[in-house]
């Protein structure tokens, strides 16, 4: 550069005037010199906007050198994680942000559920109401989804209100989780509506299927006599355990049922799923994800789930010694059961929870798939 300067750059200077004395200079002089000035000047922004666009080539827009081998960068995606689209690259990985992930989960949500724009009813509203578990202290409201870790959420609630002083021992008090303060409890319109505007409100998900088989299981294990008291719950509130226990006389003759028996016995009709059990109604039924505005939805079944629920426990202010158990997501886990069923009863079973995956933003697995 130096020698292309010398040999350019001084025969030019020297015509136009830069090197001789002031009294050596003429007018014609000096506008050469000007003009000489300009193209100097447009010739380095020139070089420099040429070195530029080699840094972009060779370095990428934040300077990292690219390597032949990288790949592009593309969404980060997995199946039933509603994570945003960060881009990354199989090198560089960014670090987790629980606050961002729910913001994005948040606006999925949204965007899925303009097509589900709909009036609830007054049955619908009052069963949602009452459904709606409040806590004042914190300013917190919970809608609990059976199988979906309802039990350890509603002792987080009960340890929110004062009125256990751990986790532990609120799980030990099983029969106090039903004294927890509902939405419904308000009868002032005004103090419901104030309450689902102001209040940070959160609701727990899985994948659909994933909670039925994990219904069964729960079922199954009521033979149990340590376990008794949930082989109650299932009798007094499901009309088809109540059926067989007629028919058998006996309520331990229903842990005989298979997978395919007890989703045949689900019932026929899909048009009125407002009507079945607590158990295995549709989570966007139970909790009306696109009439309620959520401010989390936390995924159970998600690799972050640890961290998500840390994050949203800080969040509202919760004690530091209030921590849950640690989850161990369980995708796909339920495969096996699944797979007994023949594809007419997977596919009746699929369109029980057409609009949970829909909402929730989960696959729906084929059959064929299961059964391979």
């Amino acid at each position: 550069l130096g020698g292309l300067f010398r040999r350019l750059c001084i025969p030019i200077l020297s015509q136009s005037g830069f090197t001789g004395t002031s009294a050596e200079r003429t007018p014609t002089m000096c506008r050469s010199r000007r003009s000489s000035t300009i193209g100097l000047l447009a010739l380095f922004i020139v070089f420099c906007a040429y070195l530029s666009l080699q840094r972009v080539v060779f370095l990428g827009p934040h300077g990292h050198v690219f390597q032949e081998n990288t790949t592009r960068r593309v969404p980060e995606y997995k199946r039933g994680n509603l994570s945003p689209s960060r881009f990354m690259t199989e090198t560089e990985k960014e670090p987790y942000n629980a606050r961002d992930q729910f913001k994005s989960t948040r606006a999925a949500f949204i965007e899925r559920c303009t097509i589900f724009q709909r009036s609830l009813t007054k049955q619908e509203t009052r069963r949602l109401y009452s459904n709606l578990v409040i806590d004042d202290k914190h300013k917190v409201i919970y809608c609990p989804v059976w199988k979906v870790a309802s039990t350890s959420w509603r002792a987080v609630m009960l340890v929110l209100k004062g009125a256990f002083p751990d986790l532990n021992t609120a799980l030990e008090n099983v029969d106090a989780l039903g004294g927890l303060r509902r939405l419904s409890m308000y009868k002032n319109k005004l103090a419901i509506k104030f309450r689902l505007t102001h209040y940070t409100k959160f609701m727990a998900y899985r994948e659909p299927l994933n909670r039925f088989a994990a219904d069964y299981l729960y079922f199954r294990s009521a033979h149990t006599p340590l376990r008794r008291y949930k082989c109650q719950t299932v009798v007094k509130y499901a009309a088809t355990v109540r059926e067989l226990a007629n028919r058998e006389h006996s309520w331990k003759n229903m842990s005989i049922w298979d997978f395919g028996e007890f989703v045949s016995r689900l019932g026929n009709d899909t048009n009125n799923l407002n009507q079945l059990n607590r158990h295995w109604i549709p989570m966007n039924l139970a909790c009306h994800p696109c009439h309620v505005n959520y401010d989390y939805y936390i995924d159970m079944e998600s690799p972050t789930v640890n961290e998500d629920i840390q994050y949203f426990l800080e969040t509202i202010g919760a004690p530091q010694s209030l921590q849950m158990p640690h989850v161990n997501p369980t995708r796909n886990n339920k495969n096996t059961f699944l797979s007994q069923l023949p594809e007419p009863l997977y596919q009746r079973l699929l369109s029980v929870y057409y609009n949970d995956y829909e909402i929730l933003g989960h696959k729906r697995r084929q059959w064929s798939h299961l059964v391979n």
